[in-house]
């Protein structure tokens, strides 16, 4: 099984800085990524009324197990709480490791 560490320190309305996340598996040991081609992220929030979908890329070719995804202007978290986040890698046009993972979205002051 792998798994994501939950992700913080997200703002609602921030937009235009890539979020760098990290994934490993039970044990905490870095996953290489580099044989995937593409990754795509969802997320949806905890009242379940907001979808956001981002294409994401691997971080120094994902041999440390690195990836990120950047909000946009018009596709950024615009709501505070724990939102589910999913995280798909494909390889060779097949869907072929999906994590899923807890983002949690703070209120702006």
């Amino acid at each position: 099984m792998t798994t994501l560490n939950k992700l913080t320190g997200v703002v609602v309305g921030q937009y235009g800085t890539a979020i760098v996340l990290e994934a490993v598996d039970d044990d905490g040991i870095v996953i290489d990524l580099s044989s995937y081609t593409a990754v795509s992220v969802r997320a949806i929030s905890d009242d379940a009324q907001k979808t956001l979908s981002f294409t994401g890329a691997l971080v120094g070719g994902g041999t440390s197990g690195q990836f990120s995804f950047t909000p946009a202007v018009a596709n950024f978290f615009d709501r505070s709480g724990t939102w589910k986040g999913q995280a798909e890698f494909t390889k060779t046009s097949v869907v072929d490791l999906t994590i899923v993972f807890e983002i949690i979205v703070e209120k702006r002051i």
